[in-house]
């Protein structure tokens, strides 16, 4: 106790002595048995409130998210921003993947979502790996087969008489940009999982503390009416 709750708690002493009127050594005992219990009701209420009020501090700072939301993809924040940006991001890519292997390429409606979620690093490395169009690939496709089938070697590409330029199979291009949208959201289900322990862990935690409080505070009450109850009993029998 501070300073002032020790002059409260005398002041509480004075006047409650001539209410009670201790008379004998054992009757002092049980005075003074009250007098702690009245203490420990004081803390223990304290106690209890503050750990209320930390835990509705906490709750109204940190919603927690339960279901992933349904619908269309929307614009969502920064995916590091908490539990509910992890689930769009993740809703994001997949989306994003879907369309993908379905076109071939990646729309230019996703550019400012990409952004938006994870910054433009990734967005400029599937453009690094995104592979021709359609056609593309299956005139690549038609023409290696061809090569295989008749065994002929390819042309060769040059440009002004240089040497031939280097391309890339269209095909691992393709599969490139589907390994790093699954590995992002790889990444990201792993902090979701993470999130989650950790929410849980907290939760559990929260819980524990705000149960402690109330029965730590029962006890206190209980101990101060049998106090009471045994000081009456000692006055009544002039103990």
């Amino acid at each position: 106790m501070n300073d002032e709750e020790r002059r409260q708690f005398e002041v509480l002493r004075r006047t409650l002595h001539p209410q009670l009127l201790p008379k004998t050594v054992l009757q002092d005992v049980g005075f003074s048995e009250i007098l702690s219990c009245i203490g420990r009701c004081r803390l223990a209420l304290r106690q209890e409130m503050r750990r209320v009020s930390k835990m509705l501090g906490e709750s109204s700072t940190q919603p927690v998210q339960h279901e992933q939301p349904e619908g269309p993809v929307v614009a969502t924040e920064w995916y590091l921003a908490g539990r509910q940006g992890l689930l769009q991001g993740m809703r994001l890519l997949e989306a994003v993947k879907t369309e993908f292997l379905s076109l071939g390429r990646i729309d230019q409606k996703w550019n400012v979502l990409l952004d938006k979620a994870f910054g433009p690093q990734l967005r400029q490395l599937l453009m690094q790996w995104m592979p021709s169009d359609e056609t593309a690939v299956q005139l690549a496709h038609q023409l290696t087969t061809h090569a295989r089938v008749f065994n002929k070697p390819l042309p060769p590409i040059a440009e002004g008489g240089n040497e031939p330029q280097v391309i890339l199979d269209p095909e691992q291009s393709k599969q490139m940009v589907i390994k790093l949208l699954e590995l992002e959201g790889s990444v990201l289900s792993d902090l979701r999982n993470s999130s989650e322990q950790r929410a849980s862990h907290s939760a559990r935690a929260q819980d524990d503390a705000v149960d402690f409080a109330p029965r730590y505070f029962t006890t206190a009450c209980r101990d101060l009416h049998c106090a009471v109850e045994w000081y009456i009993h000692l006055k009544k029998e002039k103990l």
